[in-house]
């Protein structure tokens, strides 16, 4: 009886190990996949970091670019525009009643702007057209010179001419 009862146990030792190998297969192959993933996870969070070190790089010169651009705004535009509006005054100031325009003129004479587009066109007032260099009309301008020798042409109240009755 001992001979017999040992095989029927040796079977199921068999079976076992048969089962216990068959896990471990499936076992190694998980690992094996296992493996497999985490060297592909390991590879794109490699490639996921060198984009991220590419795109600070991209970001770290935009950034130096700015400065550059403040620093050049700051060192050459605004002294610049400082230069440019205190030339702009001077000039204005220089300008100052030097030439008028159709409305300061007809404000100075007391008369309409139709009137003293009148007075140009016939050549009693002296005028110039300026060309602004777009699309616009040319500006009509008169030198206060011109208005000067104008108003001094004309007659005086007392030399105005009578109307006969």
């Amino acid at each position: 009886m001992p001979t017999q009862d040992r095989k029927p146990n040796l079977d199921l030792i068999l079976s076992t190990l048969d089962s216990i190998t068959t896990r471990l297969d499936s076992i190694t192959t998980l690992t094996d996949e296992f493996a497999t993933d985490a060297s592909q996870a390991r590879n794109g969070a490699a490639a996921a970091i060198s984009k991220v070190a590419q795109t600070w790089e991209k970001v770290s010169a935009l950034d130096r670019r700015v400065a550059d651009l403040e620093r050049i705004v700051i060192d050459i535009v605004v002294p610049s525009v400082a230069r440019f509006d205190a030339m702009l005054g001077e000039a204005e100031s220089m300008n100052q009643g030097l030439i008028l325009n159709v409305s300061q003129v007809a404000k100075s004479l007391g008369v309409s702007r139709p009137t003293v587009y009148r007075l140009i066109e016939s050549g009693a007032l002296p005028a110039k057209k300026l060309s602004t260099g777009s699309d616009t009309a040319a500006r009509t301008v008169v030198l206060s010179e011109d208005l000067k020798r104008f108003l001094s042409e004309l007659p005086s109240a007392d030399e105005a001419p009578k109307e006969s009755a």
